[in-house]
């Protein structure tokens, strides 16, 4: 594809510009919030459980050790997830060599996500990044002159990040070998099973043997176990409902690129790639509905969605990017222009709605600092939660916010600020 490289590398340059504009919006958020306050407090990597997650923590750790002022520290904390992308596109498209995968991971920042630009601590994030690497691997003609220990080796580790990271990457991870060995036509080479039977290895260990050290993911699948009861009324659980509801905005686009691309491998016909291609996002869209059926805050079910911009988006590139017709390669330039720049305008879009939640979480600091106290405790009933969102963790986000400026100060919602329930909860240095 002629110009992949200006385009690409000026998609990432003004994704970086966006994520260091928006830092406030991204870091003093929710988790994010809380991963930068335990960093900056603790001086070290802050664990959540996945050891990969600690790569975007490196350059903010290496300021705060450096004394860094505060407002660079987060904005490098924002900016350090498109780095590893910008890493990640480096090493597929000039080692791997592999023009498709890395428009490939280009589009997946921009296609199906909006309000999930805003929480990029969410390890479905990365994960789907190092799904691309991954695929970019097990696709490369190279590895046919790679001894098998070594090819298995790299595989492994490769498959391991976003295992690691988190347990939906086993949608793109499993749709990547499906596509890359159908397309390649590597059906009678044991080698090239050597992915799928990793992918297999280490998901049943997650899956089966069930890690209770992760409450989380265990608690993520256990829907499924209502698997009858919940099928029978698919289209009417949430996950289907937001689906539905958010289509046009959110998700027309990669459903227009599938759409294309099972086109393109029917008159080619392709129909294994084409049945594949139709299975993989219909049965990842079930499960999510089957995970989630009683709903979730709305940037959780976009977060849950977002690897259909894999799914939907891979058939399309790989297919028509591989095509010599200049006809095509002109239809897939300019569609990923397009798509960039719609990216790029609805993610502006929900920066402006977060920025006015930075801007009211600032008039709630305001208005404690006329009190004579560090610690501030509000009660609920005076506070737009739908302007603030979840209150639990404003107690990090008023500290890092408030310290950006002249005081630092520790708000602590309370849902009845004159009941003695919420007394156990102050003893959280999490909340104070």
């Amino acid at each position: 594809m002629k110009f992949d490289k200006l385009i690409s590398f000026t998609a990432l340059g003004v994704l970086f510009i966006f994520s260091i504009f928006y830092f406030k919006e991204r870091i003093i958020f929710l988790d994010s919030a809380y991963y930068a306050f335990q960093l900056i407090n603790t001086e070290t990597f802050f664990n959540s459980g996945r050891f990969f997650t600690a790569i975007p923590q490196i350059l903010p750790l290496i300021l705060v050790k450096l004394n860094t002022p505060l407002p660079i520290v987060l904005a490098s904390f924002s900016g350090s997830f498109v780095l590893i992308n910008i890493i990640l596109y480096l090493a597929i498209r000039f080692y791997l060599k592999d023009v498709e995968s890395g428009i490939l991971l280009i589009l997946i920042q921009f296609i199906a996500i909006k309000a999930f630009f805003f929480l990029p601590v969410s390890e479905v994030h990365l994960s789907l990044s190092f799904a691309v690497l991954f695929y970019a691997w097990i696709n490369a003609d190279f590895v046919d002159k790679i001894k098998f220990l070594i090819y298995f080796l790299i595989t492994l580790l490769l498959a391991y990040i976003p295992y690691s990271l988190h347990p939906i990457s086993i949608f793109p991870m499993v749709f990547s070998f499906l596509f890359s060995i159908i397309s390649n036509k590597r059906f009678c080479h044991l080698k090239y099973y050597t992915p799928i039977l990793v992918i297999i290895i280490l998901y049943s260990m997650k899956f089966l043997i069930k890690d209770l050290s992760s409450p989380y993911e265990n608690e993520l699948f256990g829907n499924i176990k209502s698997f009858q009861s919940n099928l029978y009324n698919l289209l009417n659980l949430f996950p289907i409902y937001q689906l539905k509801k958010h289509f046009q905005e959110l998700y027309l686009l990669p459903f227009l690129l599938l759409v294309i691309g099972i086109i393109y491998n029917t008159f080619k016909k392709n129909f294994l790639l084409v049945l594949v291609s139709l299975l993989s996002p219909l049965i990842f869209i079930t499960t999510i509905a089957l995970m989630k059926p009683e709903g979730d805050a709305y940037i959780n079910i976009e977060k849950f969605l977002y690897p259909l911009s894999f799914l939907c988006t891979l058939p399309f590139i790989y297919d028509i990017g591989k095509s010599d017709n200049k006809f095509l390669t002109i239809i897939k330039t300019l569609s990923v222009i397009i798509i960039i720049y719609i990216g790029f305008v609805k993610i502006n879009k929900a920066g402006k709605v977060y920025s006015n939640r930075i801007t009211y979480l600032n008039q709630m600091i305001d208005k404690s600092k006329n009190i004579n106290s560090d610690k501030v405790i509000l009660d609920k009933k005076n506070i737009d939660i739908k302007k603030i969102g979840p209150p639990w963790a404003v107690g990090v986000e008023s500290i890092l916010l408030s310290s950006l400026s002249d005081k630092t100060i520790s708000i602590y919602i309370s849902n009845d600020i004159r009941s003695e329930e919420h007394t156990s909860e102050l003893q959280s240095p999490d909340h104070l």
